[in-house]
């Protein structure tokens, strides 16, 4: 108990956060909405109430999306099919940011080509915003507009297949007439 108030003058006194900052601690995310001596409590992004010990806030570190700057770059990701063209790709993603309306104009977004993967090229959308606080809204928002863009514009989003190569002809594999077991 008296951790948590030595950790709450610290919190006073060095300001690592602050009401209304959107933070990231020990895997919780949510909105500072008051401090208090002993602790802390925050509002989740599921709007559940999360009462945390200053010493937990001291002793860990704190991702605080609000510290000096409000804004924050989402990331969105999309495989497309190896037949895509990535520059008409590149140019639907940049056309998506463009209109988001969480985006701010400048830094401008950007695609980034990211890994060549099994099923297809992992691109990247950068996009900055303009409050942390709209990261989940701006984030579907774009990935709703992906899909209805790259429908319109035949880019395939594509899926993971298998191959399956046949080591034996199937014409030599017997079934059983009793049971259709394959035998031999």
């Amino acid at each position: 108990i008296v951790a948590n108030y030595i950790s709450g003058m610290v919190i006073f006194l060095e300001r690592p956060i602050k009401v209304g900052d959107r933070i990231l601690v020990d895997g919780l995310e949510g909105d500072v909405i008051q401090i208090r001596l002993r602790s802390t409590i925050i509002n989740t992004l599921t709007n559940e109430t999360i009462v945390v010990p200053n010493s937990k806030l001291v002793g860990n570190n704190i991702h605080n999306y609000s510290y000096q700057d409000k804004r924050i770059i989402i990331v969105n990701s999309v495989q497309v099919s190896y037949s895509t063209d990535l520059e008409q790709a590149k140019r639907v993603l940049l056309g998506i940011a463009e209109r988001n309306p969480f985006a701010i104009k400048r830094p401008v977004p950007e695609v980034r080509v990211v890994a060549f993967e099994d099923s297809g090229i992992l691109l990247e959308l950068w996009t900055w915003i303009k409050e942390a606080t709209q990261k989940l809204a701006a984030t579907s928002w774009v990935n709703l507009e992906i899909w209805r863009e790259f429908n319109n514009s035949g880019i395939v989003i594509p899926f993971p297949q298998v191959d399956l190569h046949v080591k034996e002809p199937i014409n030599h594999i017997q079934l059983n007439s009793r049971g259709g077991q394959p035998k031999g």
